[in-house]
């Protein structure tokens, strides 16, 4: 028959910021004092967090009307060149 049982236990933290110990408001303060020293702040909804991606404007781009402009000239250089027969000059001495 037990008639009581008693558990101790101990727990050692290594640093303070691996302390299991800490309270909730020191833990709160010590992570907004975190946040505005890097120029942040805290978020605690989700919805905070995308809120600010749902502002950014997502632009396509395709590479299609440059590259097709690119061709057009080269095109018309390379006929252009055998027309005027560019590598055929004679040195002028």
């Amino acid at each position: 028959m037990i008639i009581s049982e008693q558990n101790i236990f101990r727990a050692f933290s290594r640093s303070a910021e691996y302390d299991a110990f800490n309270s909730e408001a020191e833990s709160m303060s010590f992570a907004q004092k975190i946040s505005e020293s890097g120029g942040g702040a805290q978020l605690f909804s989700a919805s905070d967090i995308f809120e600010r991606e749902a502002l950014k404007k997502v632009y396509d781009y395709s590479p299609r009307v440059p590259l097709l402009i690119a061709v057009i000239i080269l095109f018309l250089f390379d006929v252009l060149s055998r027309m005027l027969k560019f590598g055929k000059m004679p040195l002028i001495n």
